[in-house]
């Protein structure tokens, strides 16, 4: 998924997610993976090699964070007062040719 298409899907976690309330794709709600910022940040960059490639500051607080590995794993996680949640993931990310957004 490019950063591009990205952007509608990030508004809408933000408008939609708190991290006590993420957002689901499915009908039977699963819990997010949530830890302290630092911690989920080292957690992703060890456990699966991805590291922050994006990062957007919402008005209410929160920001959102795309890390991703150059394999095309990649995770969108929710930050607020130091904790943060990871709300999607994936593969098959790939960086858009510098110029293209």
């Amino acid at each position: 998924m490019t950063l591009r298409k990205l952007a509608p899907a990030a508004a809408l976690a933000v408008a939609t997610c708190t991290p006590s309330h993420p957002a689901l794709a499915q009908a039977v709600p699963t819990p997010a993976a949530c830890a302290p910022h630092a911690e989920m940040t080292e957690t992703l960059r060890r456990r699966f090699g991805e590291t922050l490639r994006y990062s957007a500051d919402e008005q209410r607080g929160f920001a959102l964070e795309f890390f991703a590995n150059p394999d095309g794993s990649w995770t969108l996680v929710i930050r607020r007062d130091g904790q943060a949640c990871a709300i999607a993931a994936g593969t098959a990310w790939r960086a858009e040719p510098q110029g293209s957004l």
